[in-house]
């Protein structure tokens, strides 16, 4: 696992990296603000994965860790999936209909898709209407189901959450649809 941070004007989070996922080259331009070393800041983000990995879920905070990152619709977005506790899930337009912007499921997704955070901001518990567990940036959709099955979730035979299990009768919305660039 990496962390990427930079500490000015203060420290931050820039990007978490899980096994597997390619990691930029520091030589390059990709991330010309990262700093190399450590700090206090990156032993609590260390200490809340460590919590997370062994089944605890740690308070964190989210104004520290969202400090200029993302647009106001991500920061709301993001913000919302990680007030989920370990194996409850949403679906998109759920999540989008609980940051006061129903209709804007595919915005919710393309922030999911966008979280430089995985696990801190739990984008792998938001799933699709119909249960399919969809796409993660940090792994592909194996780690996704891998993660939820590891919180609790339970599955159908068709691999999909059992939204019921959940609480969820999500039906699929006519509402329009809201395009990721309006956010």
């Amino acid at each position: 696992m990496g962390l990427l941070w930079s500490d000015a004007p203060r420290p931050c989070l820039l990007r978490i990296f899980l096994p597997g996922e390619e990691a930029p080259s520091l030589s390059g331009d990709s991330f010309p603000q990262a700093t190399r070393g450590d700090h206090p800041f990156l032993l609590k983000i260390r200490r809340w994965l460590d919590d997370y990995d062994q089944g605890r879920s740690p308070a964190l905070d989210l104004d520290e860790l969202l400090r200029g990152v993302g647009s106001p619709f991500r920061r709301r977005a993001w913000a919302a999936a990680a007030a989920l506790s370990p194996g409850k899930v949403r679906t998109y337009g759920q999540l989008a209909r609980d940051i006061g912007a129903p209709g804007a499921a595919r915005a919710v997704g393309t922030a999911m898709a966008q979280n430089p955070f995985p696990l801190l901001i739990p984008c792998h518990r938001i799933v699709k209407a119909n249960g399919a567990i969809g796409e993660y940036s940090a792994g592909g959709p194996a780690r996704k189901r891998f993660l939820l099955a590891r919180e609790g979730v339970v599955f159908d035979a068709q691999g999909r959450v059992c939204l019921a299990s959940q609480g969820i009768s999500e039906a699929r919305s006519q509402n329009k649809k809201t395009s990721a660039s309006q956010f």
